[in-house]
């Protein structure tokens, strides 16, 4: 029962997010950037790339905020979107 509140205020910084919070997003990225980096680093060993894609992932949650549904949790929300940015710029890399 304790994850609850943790999900919920999770939830409500997405929200503050897609109401163009930049705060929000600062806080969203310090709470979800390690393990989305470490996600990330499954996916490519370039540290400096997983990096970059890091940036990218959270430029898209910027962007796409208004979209999240609440069908998965933020943090699973957050790794859809790492890993279509991960295959889209890895993709592009060995075109």
């Amino acid at each position: 029962m304790h994850s609850q509140p943790v999900a919920d205020d999770a939830v409500l910084l997405l929200q503050r997010v897609a109401h163009g919070e930049r705060q929000a997003l600062a806080e969203l990225y310090t709470r979800y950037q390690r393990q989305v980096f470490a996600y990330l680093l499954q996916l490519t060993p370039d540290h400096g790339l997983a990096e970059e894609i890091l940036q990218d992932t959270f430029v898209a949650v910027w962007k796409s905020a208004p979209t999240f549904e609440g069908r998965a949790t933020v943090q699973t929300w957050l790794l859809g979107i790492a890993r279509r940015q991960a295959h889209n710029t890895l993709r592009l890399r060995t075109i």
